[in-house]
């Protein structure tokens, strides 16, 4: 969900990049898994495109380049890693490739970055939108791709996203991370091309839903509040347009269901009382946001995570905010299993007492475990469909006010 203001709100929300990188490595290394036993499909809708091949050859470079992708226009893209599927950032609202490319706790490297961490075992792709920039303390770096005439809607950007991958040549099927913005970025691009998509990670992603228990002033605050000129962003910048577009073309899309899913969710909300009491202090949070808002745009955030969810069956839902969760999980947590293996290795651990690895289908059983390494405090709960993990803060204490 986009949700950012200037000053120390956006600063304290930035945070959660360096807590959830590890987690969402993660989840893109157990959709590899699975997706690597799925057969390759040609890329796009009838075929078109390059034909995927599961893996990117041995010979294919790391690329950071403007492709042309028709009508005069370029979209910038940055690609690192080799083996396959292809993993695909799609960025929240107003960011560039490079906000996958940085943590908060090391912003002039790479290190421990989503995009570095993933291309640590396959190739991963990032790309500028048109109308993105990244701020820096002498300004913004706008974005290196042609703007577009006219604001994008998520639709438009879905489409461009198609145009980028068949003409840079990127071999499909894909597993896309989207954050935010770019959740309904990538769900509309796999409505359009269901056969070109390997695995979907929602990292944080904007849903239809998070206006179903919000009033319609506070939905009409939450549109204000994500607006361009209200984030002091530059001209030209994108804009969500929840109500006018995100809501009415996901609901008219279809879900791509039998892929391997994962949702993360932040499990700690960066907007609490006093840095809701700080912000109108400073000017740096418009004096509408307060804490009665906050504490209903929170609940309606995990509400609509939660109904996510349920639109993909056996899909992960995590809420992977926590550090300590986020440093306990690591690459060696996921390894392939035979269906024969993967129950001995339950029954063994849950003879020892011990918690049992998530299992996310791949070929109907399961074709891959992960095991978490569970810190003290951590449960798990079952949702209505596949498993549902939470960790982190208990339910009393999410709140922020």
């Amino acid at each position: 969900m986009d949700l950012e203001t200037p000053g120390d709100a956006a600063t304290l929300a930035g945070r959660r990049r360096s807590r959830i990188a590890k987690a969402t490595a993660i989840g893109v290394a157990a959709l590899l898994t699975a997706a690597c036993s799925t057969s390759g499909t040609a890329h796009g809708e009838g075929g078109t495109g390059p034909a995927p091949t599961g893996a990117v050859s041995a010979t294919q470079a790391d690329v950071a380049r403007l492709v042309d992708i028709g009508n005069g226009r370029s979209i910038y893209l940055e690609c690192r890693g080799r083996g396959g599927p292809t993993v695909v950032l799609v960025n929240g609202l107003g960011e560039r490739a490079d906000n996958w490319m940085v943590t908060s706790a090391n912003p002039s490297s790479d290190k421990g970055s989503v995009f570095a961490e993933v291309a640590g075992f396959t190739r991963v792709c990032s790309y500028d939108r048109p109308g993105t920039a990244t701020a820096t303390e002498t300004g913004f770096n706008l974005s290196r791709s042609t703007p577009r005439a006219s604001p994008a809607t998520v639709g438009d950007s879905a489409a461009d996203l198609d145009r980028l991958l068949t003409a840079a040549g990127e071999s499909g099927p894909y597993v896309f991370v989207g954050h935010s913005l770019g959740g309904p970025i990538m769900r509309l691009y796999a409505a359009a091309h269901p056969k070109a998509v390997a695995g979907l990670v929602f990292d944080d992603a904007l849903s239809e839903n998070l206006g179903d228990t919000l009033t319609p002033d506070q939905l009409a605050e939450f549109e204000k509040l994500n607006d361009p000129v209200q984030q002091g962003r530059p001209a030209g910048s994108e804009s969500a347009m929840y109500t006018a577009a995100v809501v009415p073309l996901l609901q008219k899309a279809p879900v791509v269901a039998g892929v391997p899913t994962v949702i993360l969710t932040a499990d700690q909300w960066p907007f609490t009382a006093d840095v809701i009491d700080a912000g109108h202090a400073s000017g740096t949070i418009p004096a509408f946001v307060t804490n009665e808002f906050s504490a209903a745009l929170w609940a309606a955030q995990l509400k609509a995570q939660d109904t996510l969810a349920t639109k993909y069956p056996g899909a992960k839902h995590t809420l992977a905010d926590d550090p300590a969760l986020a440093a306990t999980w690591n690459r060696r947590c996921v390894r392939p299993l035979d269906r024969e293996a993967s129950d001995a290795h339950d029954h063994d651990r849950q003879r020892a007492g011990k918690p049992l690895g998530c299992v996310v289908p791949g070929d109907q059983c399961g074709s891959f475990e992960v095991i978490p390494q569970r810190v003290p405090g951590k449960h798990l709960r079952a949702g209505p469909r596949g498993r549902h993990e939470r960790a982190g803060l208990s339910e009393a204490n999410r709140d922020p006010g």
